[in-house]
């Protein structure tokens, strides 16, 4: 149960342990929570890092969290295989994955990569890959890498901002501004480039086939705002279509940011799909 939004936090970040993994000539770092024998991938948005996710810590009972935070890599491959060597590393045959928005992406890629590695995949507000918006991506890597960082880190918070104008409770809604401001006052223009670069990736390799998952015996829950206008109504339609299979729960009157929005609600779902 959530009480206090800081004070969970601050337990997860004290409770898990800060890990780095070179992999590939790129820094993985992550933090572990947890000694069950269950995998679990916490694959965040464009902004933030795993911990962003912390309202999942109940899991950590039966689950062994890994709280990713994205390193400096515009290759999926890399990024993908590196993502593997982290469950190698941590002794990890298979992993249960969450992922939101940019990380929803990021969810499918792996699974697509590594069936036989996923278990059970929960794709929060976002949508399948988009080979058409491949080359836009690359257009604002470039964009931003020329910018100065100040413009860059400005633009972020205005869209952290808007994204964030659902979250009820004034005190949420400042908790949560000054969690993603921090971690674009962190950002640097390289977390900003490899990110767009990863972006275009992920479009240039667009959505699975069904003949790429046939084998998978996995299970998928889809959570989606119908306010959401970023993983808008079409991206939305789109991601089911792509997955019939997948149990589907939408949370009225949310947008983007239902894990900030109803962080209670959306950690309550995802708990009772993976500890089915």
């Amino acid at each position: 149960m959530i009480e206090s939004l800081p004070a969970d936090l601050r337990r997860f970040l004290d409770d898990s342990q800060p890990r780095e993994l070179v992999h590939a000539g790129a820094r993985f770092r992550y933090r572990v929570l947890g000694i069950g024998p269950l995998g679990l991938l916490l694959l965040p948005g464009a902004v933030g890092d795993g911990e962003s996710y912390f309202a999942l810590a109940g899991l950590a009972a039966r689950h062994r969290l890994v709280a990713i935070a994205y390193p400096h890599v515009g290759d999926l491959g890399t990024l993908l295989d590196g993502l593997a060597a982290i469950l190698d590393r941590e002794g990890l045959a298979t992993t249960d994955l969450v992922g939101g928005s940019f990380g929803g992406l990021v969810a499918q890629a792996f699974l697509r990569r590594f069936p036989a590695r996923t278990r059970r995949v929960v794709l929060s507000v976002t949508g399948p890959a988009d080979p058409a918006r491949a080359a836009s991506n690359e257009k604002w890597a470039r964009r931003l890498g020329r910018w100065p960082l100040a413009v860059t880190r400005a633009l972020l918070r205005a869209i952290v901002r808007a994204t964030l104008k659902r979250v009820a409770a004034a005190e949420d809604r400042a908790f949560w501004r000054r969690f993603y401001g921090d971690a674009i006052a962190r950002t640097t223009r390289t977390d900003v480039t490899t990110r767009y670069q990863l972006s275009a990736a992920l479009d240039r390799a667009g959505p699975p086939a069904p003949a790429d998952l046939a084998a998978w015996q996995g299970t998928m829950l889809i959570l989606e705002g119908d306010a959401d206008k970023i993983a808008g109504a079409k991206a939305r339609d789109a991601l089911k279509a792509i997955y019939p299979g997948a149990r589907v729960h939408t949370f009225e009157g949310s947008g983007h940011a239902v894990s900030a929005e109803r962080p209670r609600e959306w950690a309550a779902v995802i708990s009772a799909f993976l500890n089915d």
